[in-house]
């Protein structure tokens, strides 16, 4: 699409909206041709906000499309915005996955299309330790900390190893088959990333609604078990009480 009929849709949009000012963030979501969330789209959006600020006075609508990318592009993107407004709101048009759905965690309101979707947190992150991914010769496999805790709840809970000796046995399994600082990235971007999600809802959520942060945390990292789950406007407002 033409960069006049791209610019006519958002002035459109910003009507429909009350003058709000809007942000488009899209990124490729083509197989094959992706691209990420990163921190090279930051000072662009900077740009954007100091243009617009007289409109960003009336709120600040933030178009995103995105499969996701950088766990801590989110909280540099919602607290740039909030210096230009303290009334912002994520539009999900498509595809709001992992990061894309972290920024959305930072809004006061979300509003999703029909075809809209949101989605897990959890990251799958790979570093020099990862172990080389089987079908992508040159690269490194991704792993999710949900897989990994999947992994020792399946030989807990389904296979039925209890003793300790044996559950020694299986972490040695699997750390012959991953690297132990593999394992350890992992979990510390874990930890990050419900760091991110804690202080991006707790912008807009306050200190009496703690407990209800730490569910929606819960649900989008370990409750729906698979990082691809794509999540409807009616799962986002009815499963996950979030203001959509």
């Amino acid at each position: 699409m033409p960069r006049a009929a791209r610019k006519g849709l958002i002035e459109k949009l910003q009507t429909v909206r009350g003058n709000r000012l809007t942000v488009a963030y899209v990124t490729s979501t083509r197989q094959g041709h992706e691209t990420q969330i990163a921190d090279d789209a930051f000072r662009i959006m900077y740009d954007h906000l100091e243009a617009g600020q007289e409109l960003a006075k009336n709120g600040v609508d933030l178009f995103i499309c995105s499969n996701g990318g950088s766990g801590t592009v989110p909280w540099r993107v919602v607290s740039l915005i909030r210096q230009y407004s303290k009334d912002l709101a994520v539009l999900v048009p498509y595809h709001a996955f992992s990061a894309a759905t972290l920024i959305a965690l930072g809004a006061n309101k979300i509003i999703m299309h029909k075809m809209g979707c949101l989605g897990p947190i959890d990251p799958s992150v790979a570093n020099i330790f990862n172990p080389p991914h089987p079908l992508a010769p040159g690269q490194l496999a991704q792993i999710s900390f949900e897989d990994v805790t999947a992994f020792f709840k399946l030989v807990k809970d389904e296979i039925g190893i209890t003793h300790e000796d044996e559950l020694v046995q299986a972490l040695i399994a699997l750390t012959d088959k991953i690297h132990p600082l593999a394992l350890g990235n992992v979990q510390r971007h874990h930890q990050q990333s419900r760091l991110m999600a804690r202080r991006l809802l707790g912008v807009h959520m306050g200190e009496a609604e703690q407990h209800e942060i730490e569910q929606i945390i819960d649900n989008l990292k370990s409750n729906l078990f698979y990082h691809g789950h794509p999540i409807n406007r009616d799962e986002a407002k009815n499963e996950l009480d979030l203001e959509a």
